[in-house]
């Protein structure tokens, strides 16, 4: 099973999937679908920014500076390069990496 985890509204996305899935198709899921993105897109590029920077204090009380970013694996980098903490288990990580 399909499941959106990244959505608010994810539970009316993941049944609207699932409907898609036995071909129950209704004529206003259209509709229903480009309003639940364009509200998530509009609500997560609004508020994530201050979502992560109250995360990255905790970790960072000293201050961070922030990065944009466009692919999983420019995360990855940043966070071998200079991660938060260590011990033997993330140094063998960052080693495999």
């Amino acid at each position: 099973m399909i499941r959106i985890n990244s959505y608010l509204h994810r539970t009316v996305l993941s049944d609207l999937i699932r409907r898609w899935m036995y071909h129950e198709v209704y004529p206003a899921d259209a509709d229903l679908i480009t309003r639940l993105i364009n509200f998530n897109h509009a609500y997560v590029s609004r508020y994530l920014h201050l979502f992560t920077e109250r995360i990255l204090q905790e970790f960072y009380p000293y201050g961070f500076n922030r990065r944009y970013i466009s692919r999983k694996g420019e995360l990855k980098d940043a966070l071998v390069a200079h991660p938060p903490c260590r011990n033997p288990r993330i140094d063998e990580l960052i080693l495999n990496y």
